[in-house]
């Protein structure tokens, strides 16, 4: 034989002192935490008309009430029970801690900037809250919240105080406790993160806008795929590199929390701010994206207009055979794609255009007419210095060149050729 016993708790209302305030005090304990107020005896068992077995219990509770005038406002508080716990707790808090809510109210302000003004000021509150003994030990509570816990902290303040304060009031001073704390007391440090998550954010941008170069509003929805493995692959990456947010992040918050009494220091939570950085650094690719598709319908200046010079100094400062060298001519590259289509340039042209790069300091090694990652960057950095356009033909460069080179010394071989390098020989 199995028995199976379905608790259920009702609480009858009868006339009395406070018998509202009693009732709901004894509902929002419970059947387990009521004998703390009321002392209950065993009325009775039986068997209702659903043929349940049910025991009925009885109490009877003293309750005492009293009168009491705070800064001439009268005040009537209940309570019940051999150790007096009290049940009708007036919002007396309200009234003592007129002056600090008069305060938190001005710091708000409207509403719109009222977080920033709280951080501004949070080591003034700081040092108003710790001179309020129910204010100090409310914050203390509030300071060792889980994560669950912190987006309601009211409940902890309306215990702390007992309960003589109102929701409303709890709720003010438990947000302007967080605030206060989380610049006091730091549980993570958004700087570095942000620092961590700095160049992923950067490169994502520009990795996107440069891989949209190529977008054709004919092939709308092919771009749609490249789209959503860039963002993930911007998310993936800031993913890689958290362990180092985390890492300086726990390291400065740590030192933060330092200044201020081991009460009062917030759990560390450097954790927290990761799923901001994702969103962030894919962001930063989506924008990309948009600022890529942008430069291809000629409506705001391409990327390599800000990222050649980079790539340009990179690849002639790198080894050629080197990561980073590959890395950066990648970005070189897209000037062929962007140039008008023309037909190469002869073996010739291309050793003028580099006798000349070299002779004016451009270029370093020797004129073979290949046109390499170093000889790429040469002419980039020769065309930035002239203002001339990267999609600049050989042909009309070379011709640049000649006329540059007439008109700085006047001396141009016989035939059109540039002069040739002179070359240091020792005696």
């Amino acid at each position: 034989m199995r028995s199976v016993a379905t608790p259920w708790w009702h609480v009858p209302r009868h006339s009395g002192l406070a018998a509202e305030a009693l009732v709901a005090a004894l509902e929002r304990r419970g059947a387990e935490a009521a004998r703390e107020l009321v002392p209950f005896d065993l009325a009775g068992t039986e068997y209702n008309e659903s043929d349940n077995w049910v025991v009925r219990y009885t109490g009877t509770a003293d309750v005492v009430e009293l009168g009491l005038d705070v800064a001439k406002t009268p005040y009537a508080v209940a309570a019940v029970g051999l150790n007096v716990i009290p049940i009708k707790t007036p919002p007396i808090f309200d009234q003592l801690l007129r002056g600090e809510l008069k305060d938190i109210a001005a710091t708000l302000g409207n509403g719109t900037d009222g977080r920033s003004n709280i951080r501004r000021q949070a080591k003034r509150l700081f040092a108003v809250f710790r001179s309020v003994p129910v204010l100090d030990q409310a914050m203390r509570s509030v300071a060792k919240l889980g994560k669950e816990s912190r987006s309601n902290p009211a409940p902890v303040v309306v215990r702390v105080a007992e309960g003589f304060i109102s929701a409303e009031s709890a709720e003010t001073f438990g947000i302007v406790f967080l605030h206060t704390l989380d610049k006091v007391s730091p549980a993570n440090s958004r700087a570095a993160w942000a620092l961590v998550a700095l160049l992923p954010t950067l490169a994502a941008f520009v990795s996107a806008a440069h891989n949209f170069l190529r977008f054709s509003p004919a092939h709308t929805w092919q771009a749609l795929l490249p789209l959503c493995v860039g963002m993930g692959f911007a998310g993936a990456v800031m993913v890689v590199v958290s362990p180092v947010g985390w890492a300086l992040s726990a390291t400065v918050s740590s030192l933060l929390r330092l200044k201020v009494p081991a009460e009062y220091r917030q759990r560390g939570r450097n954790w927290a701010p990761l799923k901001t950085a994702c969103l962030v650094t894919m962001s930063a690719s989506f924008t990309g994206a948009l600022y890529g598709a942008a430069g291809a319908m000629h409506w705001v200046p391409p990327i390599t207009s800000a990222t050649t010079p980079i790539a340009s100094y990179a690849v002639t400062h790198t080894a050629q055979e080197g990561g980073v060298n590959r890395f950066f001519a990648k970005f070189l590259a897209s000037r062929q794609a962007d140039a008008a289509p023309v037909v190469e340039s002869p073996l010739d042209t291309r050793r003028e255009v580099q006798r000349f790069l070299i002779a004016h300091g451009y270029l370093r090694g020797q004129a073979d007419g290949t046109l390499g990652t170093r000889t790429n960057a040469a002419i980039l950095k020769y065309e930035r210095h002239e203002k001339l356009s990267v999609s600049t033909p050989m042909p009309e460069l070379l011709a640049h060149m000649r006329t540059d080179t007439a008109t700085s010394s006047g001396l141009v071989e016989p035939g059109g050729q540039l002069p040739q390098p002179t070359r240091w020989k020792p005696d």
